[in-house]
């Protein structure tokens, strides 16, 4: 097991220096909330905003899952290539999500082939499944197509924290594993398996990603706690924004244990 240096102790501290900004201004919405008794009013648990939470964890699982298994062979690719490759494989990562998803909605227009068949069978009574019609359709691709717009935006990030992981021991049991005759399934399986700790941490910093990332999902209409805590910003002054501060105890806890 390898010991603690100063090396170490030098970046855990320049970490720190460098997220005062960001935790600056959260400490000092915090703690003036704790103590005002309408911030615990406005902040105070409802059946709407546990919905939105348990909805949000249920995307960023999702998103997280498939963003890190599509990123699996774009991360053996930066492993070995050189800095050119890289930097073409992780260029998409500066396009924002909701531009993704702004394209993948325009695949689906009505003035597309597929869009107006698509929009033909959903406003068709004689093809609904249930109901008048298939409008339920409409709304359904809209989120199906917020979460494909999340997942192609992640698969960069999570592909170069991947690639990022130290791991010897995985490096140098993939290296044998290249003699051993075996299937493709087995093969990839042996990979993924190999790769866990890496994938673990990718994962985990999709999830968090997921977590505040709003727009995509706003535009389908799906309500989770960052667009809910969005909405709460924009409707209340700033005189009442911290109770805003204590609902946001999901995403503060979240940041916090990803630190």
């Amino acid at each position: 097991m390898r010991r603690w240096s100063t090396g170490d102790g030098v970046v855990l501290v320049c970490l720190a220096a460098a997220g005062l900004p960001a935790w600056g201004p959260v400490v000092a919405g915090v703690l003036p909330a704790l103590a005002d008794a309408g911030a615990w009013a406005d902040a105070a648990p409802s059946g709407a905003r546990w919905r939105a939470i348990v909805c949000t964890a249920w995307v960023c699982l999702l998103v997280s899952a498939l963003s890190t298994l599509a990123a699996f062979p774009m991360a053996q690719v930066l492993r070995v290539s050189g800095v050119r490759v890289a930097a073409l494989l992780v260029a998409p990562v500066w396009i924002p999500s909701w531009l993704i998803y702004a394209g993948l909605n325009l695949a689906r227009a009505p003035d597309t082939v597929v869009g107006a068949a698509f929009l033909r069978w959903a406003l068709d009574p004689a093809a609904a499944f249930w109901g008048e019609s298939n409008r339920w359709a409409i709304v359904l691709l809209g989120r199906g197509l917020a979460l494909a717009a999340l997942v192609l935006w992640s698969v960069p990030l999570a592909a170069l924290v991947m690639a990022g992981v130290e791991d010897p021991e995985a490096d140098a049991a993939a290296e044998l594993a290249r003699t051993d005759p075996m299937g493709p399934f087995r093969r990839a399986a042996m990979a993924l398996r190999l790769r866990a700790r890496a994938i673990g941490c990718a994962a985990g910093v999709i999830a968090l990603l997921t977590m505040g990332s709003s727009v995509p999902l706003h535009l389908a209409q799906v309500e989770t706690a960052a667009i809910g805590l969005w909405r709460d910003l924009a409707e209340r002054p700033p005189s009442r924004w911290a109770g805003v501060w204590l609902a946001a105890w999901p995403q503060l806890v979240a940041a916090g244990l990803g630190a």
